[in-house]
């Protein structure tokens, strides 16, 4: 099982995504499953500015080898909800993203 510190080494290459994240759930106070999909399902031209000059050999590769950049974002906030950087809950059936306190 991975843990909350590796987790944390294995995303800090993707800082500015992470804080592009949350400041989309600042701003908006939440957003639902359906929310993040619109933005990023198809949308191959907003493409993270990874700094790939950056990346060590222990960061995460994300988004599997599949599923093109929504599939990426989606890990990210995946691995943020896992450090608690970013809190779920699930509500009329949608999962709802909101910014840890």
């Amino acid at each position: 099982m991975t843990t909350r510190k590796e987790i944390v080494k294995g995303i800090a290459a993707y800082q500015h995504e992470q804080q592009v994240l949350l400041r989309l759930l600042r701003k908006r106070g939440q957003f639902t499953e359906r929310e993040f999909d619109q933005w990023f399902q198809g949308r191959e031209w907003r493409r993270p500015r990874i700094r790939f000059s950056f990346i060590e050999g222990d960061s995460f590769i994300l988004g599997g080898m599949h599923g093109g950049k929504w599939a990426w974002w989606l890990d990210l906030l995946q691995h943020m909800m896992a450090v608690g950087l970013v809190e779920t809950s699930t509500e009329s059936g949608l999962v709802v993203y909101r910014a840890a306190a």
